[in-house]
């Protein structure tokens, strides 16, 4: 959305131009120098008339009378830019700053190039500057804004905001360019009222719609999210990201197949759309069953359009050797991971990481302090907020940062930067994130598995070399120390029915898991669902759900919906209730290692894929491989048989939280041993050529 307000809040030429005239009359009035100056005159006439190169000569003219005449290298670089020379408009607006460093115009325009070429950074080093001369300079302060909110620092944003000059607040997009201030920082309430002020300002203008249609996304408003998106396709039919938007919407609210189907549309429309195509891709995968050569061939074709526009490193600043005795510096590129796996397994094994062996710097595209990111930012020896950045840019900070091995912990999850590895800024790199599958990208050298998910003839499957860690790929602390199972006794002994339950975002929980979880209810008349997530705090996600399981089969009167506010109430969440059904395709993570750490064993479903693997071999390593059922049949039998023993089941509850305290899942010191061996072994491969 800052795009398109970058162009709404641009000035023009011609008031930029009158403007620069109009300083550098100031600057001429000034002047010690009559010959300097009547060429300065004769130039702004004939820019004003629009003859570019008539103006150029006078003002090179007037150099050669006065080499030092700050005012003609100022307005020689205005008129290189507006010719294209930009390179040598930038040496000349150079000169004017060290013939006079309080030209604010030249600092304004110096922090245009740099804006334009994304370099935000030194853009607003510039603007900030020209601000510091001239408080008034609406124009730069506009800028600074605009740049000021790529770069995350929105508190600032908000300051200029309330000085006045650079926006008029009974505009369209003002409230426009406000609303995308609070969705970087996921204010989403606030969000979604400064969108909808602009659209009443500015009636059904397609970006602003886009805009309110992605913040009710974040708030699971998703029958307004529909909407907003097809007031789009009204107005624009071939819109691609509508589309994709509303198929962001249809797969929350776990309509998978109306998702898929708006996604290829999108993807038909913007083929070059990477966002659109990893959705696409992960969509097809978790939920329709990608078959994994399926998966590597769209997994490639995301790579081409990721290294398309890289210029990969071929020599590196670090240099290991297999007997080094130096600490590795490894390097996580983290994406958003507040409801991933891997935010866990990060949180976990980073304090016991041996910092002798092992360096950490983290580069976060996460675009707020999210919980995750407050909680990871202490474990990393150095942190660097990268959202804001380029891929090119990225990739020459990670290669200056002397990285001996970088690592993926994100996939083709949101703010993922995968398309940075297209670069390879580190020597060795590696993927290790939740989606057990591979980047598709040659330039990413390992990735970290283990023998229960991935098979060594699989190997085809991937585009990386196949790394396995002993063990399991993923290991956390158990969130659970010194917490009591409720009572001790498994709440059926108490209530006197069984309570199932599920504590996975409504988008893994498909028409198909809802029919066979309909028949394990059926079967048991006296038991009780238990349906806990996030989403379920907003009315239009629990009208929807209501409405799938009636259509499901269910008496919704035997269905509890909760709202999942924090990990401490899930854990309590979790304790009242007897036993955790998992979902499939796209088995849980996070909530199943909760339960098994809180006693509370799942049922969960066998299958092919790698994740339907890796969540099996959770199970087995608990000792609850009699749980895992080998078809949709056997798992409602399965649930049936073990809830209808509650001696039986009183005993597992015994003994699942010794057995998963003794198993590899909670063994930090151990993984992270077995995981800087690893690195080693890596880094001095490559370097031994």
């Amino acid at each position: 959305m800052l795009t398109w307000l970058a162009k709404r809040f641009e000035k023009g030429r011609a008031e930029l131009q009158a403007r620069l005239e109009d300083s550098l009359r100031a600057k001429v009035a000034n002047s010690e120098t009559p010959a300097t100056a009547n060429y300065l005159d004769q130039g702004n006439e004939f820019l004003k008339a629009g003859l570019l190169a008539e103006a150029e000569a006078c003002y090179r003219k007037g150099i050669l009378t006065d080499a030092r005449d700050s005012g003609c290298y100022s307005n020689l670089g205005y008129v290189l830019i507006e010719q294209g020379r930009l390179d040598e408009a930038e040496r000349m607006l150079g000169h004017a700053i060290t013939y006079h460093p309080e030209d604010a115009d030249a600092h304004y325009l110096l922090g245009n190039l740099a804006r334009d070429r994304h370099e935000w950074s030194g853009a607003a080093k510039c603007y900030e500057t020209a601000l510091s001369i001239n408080a008034e300079f609406a124009d730069c302060q506009r800028e600074l804004c605009i740049v000021l909110a790529r770069i995350g620092r929105t508190r600032e944003v908000h300051q200029l905001l309330g000085r006045g000059l650079a926006f008029d607040a009974n505009t369209a997009q003002y409230h426009h360019f406000k609303g995308g201030l609070y969705f970087s920082t996921n204010e989403f309430d606030q969000a979604i009222d400064c969108f909808q002020t602009a659209n009443q300002l500015f009636p059904r203008h397609p970006e602003i719609l886009l805009s309110l249609c992605n913040a009710h996304i974040k708030r699971y408003d998703i029958i307004s999210a529909l909407d907003a998106g097809r007031q789009v396709l009204e107005l624009e039919p071939q819109n691609a990201n509508a589309y994709h938007l509303i198929g962001l919407a249809f797969g929350l609210s776990g309509q998978h197949e109306l998702a898929i189907q708006n996604q290829r549309i999108a993807l038909t429309l913007a083929p070059q759309d990477l966002k659109v195509r990893e959705g696409l891709l992960i969509a097809q995968t978790q939920f329709l069953s990608y078959s994994p050569a399926e998966y590597l061939l769209e997994a490639q074709g995301c790579a081409e359009i990721m290294r398309a526009n890289a210029q990969p490193y071929s020599h590196w600043l670090s240099c290991y050797r297999a007997d080094d005795a130096r600490a590795l510096r490894v390097g996580f590129v983290i994406g958003d991971l507040n409801d991933a796996l891997m935010g866990d397994v990060l949180d976990s094994i980073l304090p016991f990481l041996d910092p002798r062996a092992i360096t950490c710097l983290a580069y976060a595209s996460i675009r707020t302090e999210a919980s995750i990111a407050a909680r990871l930012k202490p474990r990393f020896n150095e942190w660097t907020w990268v959202a804001w950045m380029q891929d090119r840019e990225l990739a020459a900070r990670i290669h200056a940062d002397r990285i001996d091995i970088l690592v993926d912990v994100s996939g083709l999850n949101k703010q993922n930067r995968l398309s940075v590895f297209a670069w390879r800024p580190a020597p060795v790199q590696i993927a290790w994130h939740d989606f057990v599958a591979s980047t598709g990208l040659s330039e990413v050298d390992y990735i970290l598995v283990d023998d229960a998910t991935v098979r060594a003839e699989e190997a085809k499957f991937f585009s990386e070399t196949l790394w396995f860690l002993p063990d399991l790929r993923l290991c956390v602390q158990s969130p659970v120390e010194a917490r009591p199972v409720t009572g001790g006794l498994t709440p059926a002994l108490r209530n006197g029915y069984v309570t199932f339950a599920s504590f996975q975002p409504l988008d893994k929980i498909t028409d198909g898991v809802l029919k066979v979880w309909s028949q394990i209810l059926s079967n048991l008349p006296s038991a009780r669902l238990r349906l806990q997530c996030s989403m379920l705090s907003n009315a239009e996600c629990v009208v929807i759900m209501q409405q799938r399981l009636q259509n499901a089969g269910f008496d919704i009167g035997r269905v509890d919906l909760h709202v999942d506010a924090n990990p401490d109430v899930l854990l309590s969440a979790v304790a009242d209730v007897d036993i955790v059904l998992d979902t499939f395709t796209f088995p849980g993570g996070v909530s199943t290692i909760r339960a098994l750490a809180m006693g509370v064993p799942t049922v969960r479903l066998s299958g092919s894929s790698f994740m339907a693997r890796q969540a099996e071999s959770l199970m087995c390593h608990v000792n609850l491989g009699d749980w895992v059922a080998a078809d949709e049949r056997m798992y409602v039998e399965l649930a049936v048989e073990k809830a209808s023993d509650l001696r039986r089941l009183q005993a597992v509850r015994d003994n699942l939280r010794n057995s998963a305290s003794a198993s590899p899942l909670f063994d930090i010191t151990t993984f992270c041993k077995n995981l800087i061996d690893s690195f080693r072994i890596m880094a001095g491969k490559h370097f031994a050529g």
